[in-house]
């Protein structure tokens, strides 16, 4: 699917004269992706992009990364974190948690993974409060066919948990309708409501699970995919990689 750059077309994807509210993931958006996910930073600019931003406009980080983790690496003003995937939601006066029943499971799922990958041998399992993920990045040749079976085997008789999966991951989660899109409308239901314009949404991702919140901004707003996107997306733009995407945060920060 061929997507126009959105630094290109910056005047006719984003409108004037309205107000705007940015919703942006981390990895592979702000941060560049790396082999642990524990060495993740910022990139070079990206902090003072995203202050200047804050103080123009509502931004929300919509991560995959536990909320406590997404916190450390972006305590940036009134930002708004949104982590596990939106189920913790938390900044600028906000506070929204869903999920707390599932976290025996989720304890469960953990030791039987930490069982049975060999995290010496290029696994890491990586325990979030309302998920468990896999990383195999670094686990070489069948390293995902590997991460899949151990978690179709953690997962039996766990029925209210599920696998769902991302770039070089596999994760389980609760069985709940509440995602990333569930997060993105909780807060714009919030934004619009304070305000007698009508707010144009802007999400910025770059994995198959920022699809949800790309849906969830409706036909009046603006999703942009970062990179290769190999798979079906309704984003309206892309761009090429985090600096691109410091460049056209620069354009919304004025």
């Amino acid at each position: 699917m061929t997507l126009p750059d959105a630094l290109e077309s910056f005047e006719t994807l984003v409108p004037t004269g309205r107000p705007l509210v940015v919703f942006l993931d981390f990895d592979g958006t702000l941060a560049p992706i790396v082999d642990r996910p524990e060495d993740a930073r910022l990139a070079p600019g990206m902090g003072d992009v995203l202050a200047r931003l804050v103080g123009r406009m509502p931004v929300a980080l919509v991560s995959g990364r536990d909320l406590a983790d997404l916190k450390g690496r972006t305590a940036i003003g009134d930002l708004v974190h949104a982590g596990s995937h939106g189920y913790a939601i938390e900044g600028s006066g906000l506070h929204h948690e869903v999920g707390a029943e599932f976290l025996p499971d989720l304890d469960r799922v953990e030791a039987a993974l930490r069982a049975s990958l060999d995290e010496g041998g290029g696994f890491q399992v990586e325990r979030k409060r309302f998920a468990v993920a896999v990383h195999f990045r670094r686990a070489g040749p069948g390293g995902e066919a590997a991460a899949v079976r151990a978690v179709a085997d953690a997962l039996k008789d766990q029925p209210r948990l599920k696998a769902t999966e991302g770039k070089m991951i596999r994760e389980i989660r609760p069985v709940l309708d509440w995602h990333k899109g569930s997060a993105v409308r909780w807060l714009l239901d919030r934004w619009r409501a304070e305000r007698r314009d009508a707010p144009f949404p802007v999400f910025i991702g770059d994995d198959v699970t920022d699809e949800d919140a790309i849906r969830a901004l409706g036909q009046d707003g603006l999703g942009i995919m970062v990179g290769d996107v190999p798979f079906e997306t309704q984003a309206k733009a892309k761009l090429d990689d985090v600096d691109a995407v410091r460049a056209f945060l620069e354009r919304l920060a004025g």
